[in-house]
């Protein structure tokens, strides 16, 4: 099954669109909430932590089950498209590419290109003033999961940067004094 959307708007529209990329554990959420501030814009939560807090259901657990992560992610997926399209200014803890990376680490590139296969065109579609990625954890504990999507993160921003779909942003260790 196919996810997202192959009408992609090319409408010119002014916008603030700022959304932060990275694996958990990042600060993105702290970030989000800092840039928010200074640049007066609402800040657009992670919708999956929220999910997953109301259901009181654990990621790790529907990461197991590959037909209910396939669900997990094609839903949040759809709603993240619709919202960062819809909505015009924000800083989002989160973006579409985020999605699109914890897919293929969990379910691999095969996945994405079977569930997303036009997540580029999405991304571009949702007319982001930038991606920032946040690459340096705040944990010592840096799992296999978070090796795995920090790797696809890399490689689909640099991707997107390099066709020119979106600005990114690079954040990474030794960045402390940049902001």
């Amino acid at each position: 099954m196919i996810y997202g959307s192959s009408k992609v708007s090319r409408e010119v529209r002014m916008t603030r669109k700022i959304a932060l990329v990275g694996p958990h554990g990042t600060g993105k959420t702290t970030l989000a909430e800092k840039l928010g501030k200074i640049l007066e814009l609402p800040v657009l939560p992670e919708i999956a932590r929220e999910a997953l807090v109301r259901s009181k259901v654990s990621w790790r657990v529907i990461a197991t089950v590959k037909p209910l992560y396939k669900l997990w992610e094609a839903t949040l997926y759809e709603a993240i498209l619709e919202m960062h399209r819809r909505d015009m200014f924000f800083v989002a803890d989160r973006s579409l590419v985020d999605v699109v990376a914890y897919t293929e680490a969990i379910l691999g590139p095969g996945a994405v290109a079977e569930m997303f296969p036009d997540w580029k065109e999405d991304v571009r579609s949702i007319g982001y003033s930038a991606l920032v990625y946040c690459g340096k954890p705040y944990s010592e504990q840096v799992d296999g999961v978070w090796v795995r999507v920090n790797k696809a993160l890399r490689t689909m921003l640099q991707t997107l940067e390099a066709d020119e779909v979106v600005r990114v942003i690079w954040l990474e260790e030794g960045d402390e004094g940049t902001l």
